[in-house]
């Protein structure tokens, strides 16, 4: 049985094709072999939100993560994955991670929104990492993984360990759950346009159109038992189509929708879409990421494949009743 599951161990965190993976199955193994964890197949009890491993408690430096795989100027679910990617390696190597990625305004993007990884844990000494550009390759998780449930509770679990939010976040997101979602059954759907429907950008997945949408949306509904709709998107056309199906079902909260200044405005990504109030980056950034909290506590989700729907996805941890993840391919 313990063959068994070390090979279950090594299968699923190696598949992820990362060497930072690879190295955490290393030591999720010698870990088993020393009776450290425990044995379950579903992986990394010790990944629980709340709970330090032991034995980062007796780390003694620091990893120092000042470089990343682009230059990140607010927060979203690439710069969310690539840190997460690093903070493993960096636990896998016996260093407490410290994330200091600074935007062009001075900022530390990570603490704009959350605290840092461990941030209870006593630390003496201080290495700064030094990564080179290779070993950037693949350091987050592909678009599959949301169709993999061993792999969705790997990075859920990741989630978990690493990422939390820091005080005015977490009661702004508190909030926001409370508010939308109150004690609603709520399907959650997340509609991604603007720049996936205008470029189509090579090697990301085929997004539905509306109707495929609505029609999922309308199955999952009826059959689920759901009192209400919660719908994630930034772009306002799929808020108008699906009012106009759905009416007074559909869940709000606040936000701003994209499609207006991307398609007005001479630029191929929405996050070169910048609306006119005081910190625009911040508000962009906590806006996203509400939005993702509360699709991760929805009852259930149906969501075209993206970067969005694997934060949410990866933040319920495998406890939606019913979740439908479109697979359309890729554009090429």
């Amino acid at each position: 049985m313990d063959k068994i599951v070390k090979k279950k161990i090594y299968d699923t965190l190696a598949s992820v094709r990362s060497p930072y993976m690879y190295h955490l199955a290393v030591q999720l193994i010698r870990d088993f072999n020393k009776k450290q964890i425990c044995g379950n197949v579903d992986l990394l009890r010790l990944y629980q939100r709340g709970v330090v491993p032991e034995e980062v408690k007796h780390f003694n430096k620091v990893l120092n993560i000042k470089k990343a795989l682009y230059d990140y100027e607010y927060f979203n679910v690439c710069f969310l994955n690539n840190m997460v990617a690093l903070c493993v390696r960096a636990v896998c190597e016996g260093y407490i991670p410290r994330i200091e990625i600074i935007n062009s305004n001075g900022e530390n993007v990570w603490e704009m929104l959350f605290q840092q990884p461990f941030s209870d844990v006593k630390t003496t000494g201080l290495k700064e990492v030094v990564v080179k550009q290779r070993d950037y390759l693949e350091v987050f998780p592909s678009f599959e993984e949301v169709y993999s449930r061993d792999r969705i509770l790997y990075w859920g679990n990741a989630y978990r360990l690493f990422i939390n939010f820091n005080d005015d976040v977490q009661q702004y997101i508190d909030d926001e759950i409370k508010t939308v979602i109150d004690d609603w059954k709520v399907l959650g759907v997340l509609c991604r346009g603007t720049d996936y429907i205008k470029t189509r950008p090579k090697g990301h997945p085929v997004q539905p159109d509306i109707q495929m949408f609505i029609s999922k949306t309308k199955e999952f509904f009826e059959k689920g038992g759901y009192h209400k709709i919660y719908l994630a998107t930034e772009d306002s056309r799929y808020d108008k189509a699906f009012r106009e199906y759905f009416g007074e079902i559909l869940l709000i909260n606040k936000r701003q929708y994209y499609d207006n200044y991307y398609l007005s405005q001479n630029i191929s990504l929405i996050k070169d879409v910048h609306f006119e109030r005081d910190n625009d980056e911040y508000l962009k950034g906590l806006e996203y990421l509400s939005s993702l909290q509360i699709l991760s506590h929805c009852q259930g989700l149906v969501a075209g494949n993206c970067s969005g729907t694997q934060a949410a996805v990866f933040w319920n941890n495998g406890a939606y009743e019913d979740q439908y993840v479109f697979d359309l391919g890729l554009y090429d």
